[in-house]
């Protein structure tokens, strides 16, 4: 592999599998913040869970976020500092 090229497996692994070794590690490192990870976690995957990871883009990002304001739920925190 070239360096730079993107590994052919990486555009298979779904966000949902993500969020899954995220929270994971969390417990295995008995990191605080585990009930607060799961609560965003839960809103995260009602848009992305089964989308593949490398298909979510800042303008879905930018999109989800409109959407739960409408709605008026909370949005977490930390989705809106990836965009930056």
């Amino acid at each position: 592999m070239v360096k730079g090229d993107a590994n052919p497996a990486e555009h298979r692994v779904k966000f949902g599998a993500l969020c899954d070794l995220m929270v994971l590690d969390y417990e295995k490192h008995r990191r605080h913040g585990l009930a607060t990870l799961k609560n965003q976690i839960k809103i995260l995957k009602r848009f992305f869970g089964l989308d593949k990871a490398t298909d979510i883009t800042s303008e879905r990002l930018d999109r989800m976020v409109i959407d739960l304001r409408k709605k008026s739920i909370r949005i977490p925190r930390s989705t809106t500092a990836y965009r930056q």
